[in-house]
């Protein structure tokens, strides 16, 4: 399994500039965009928390994605970046959380993990 650089940059009404990345394995990325496909698609939309009351809402797959670039990591890359920038310290990473990984279920799939 190859690791990646997932990063995310984007803004909150022309208001705040958000910043982050993380490293997960390319296989949960790719999950996690057939996930957020599939839910747009159902009708949306999909929504992520950017501060106390603020969100950020997503009505199409390609402006969603549109926030994200990712390269592929080689072990020591993934190691030296992980060693120097723990989870809690990747900035504004607000998409993929990997506690919200699975967090917009489609109704079909509530409550069911993907395996992959």
């Amino acid at each position: 399994m190859s690791k990646m650089l997932i990063r995310f940059e984007g803004n909150w009404a022309d208001e705040m500039e958000l910043f982050g990345f993380e490293i997960m394995e390319e296989e949960v990325w790719r999950a996690h965009l057939k996930r957020v496909r599939k839910f747009l698609e159902d009708g949306g939309p999909y929504e992520k928390c950017v501060g106390s009351n603020e969100n950020i809402e997503y009505t199409n797959y390609d402006e969603y994605v549109s926030h994200f670039t990712g390269s592929r990591l080689t072990d020591m890359e993934s190691q030296t970046i992980e060693k120097f920038f723990p989870p809690y310290r990747r900035g504004a990473f607000h998409a993929i959380r990997r506690e919200e990984m699975w967090e917009h279920p489609t109704p079909e799939n509530d409550n069911q993990d993907l395996e992959y």
